[in-house]
């Protein structure tokens, strides 16, 4: 992340080095499922 925080925000999606790793798939957690029912 840049040096000045964004508080309360997700990164840029240039900070955020997730956005970059190759072949990266969402897990699907009990959470994830939760939420996707809502």
């Amino acid at each position: 992340m840049t040096a000045q925080r964004r508080r309360g925000r997700l990164p840029h999606a240039r900070d955020d080095h997730f956005m970059r790793m190759k072949d990266a798939q969402i897990v699907a957690t009990k959470a994830l499922v939760d939420v996707q029912e809502m």
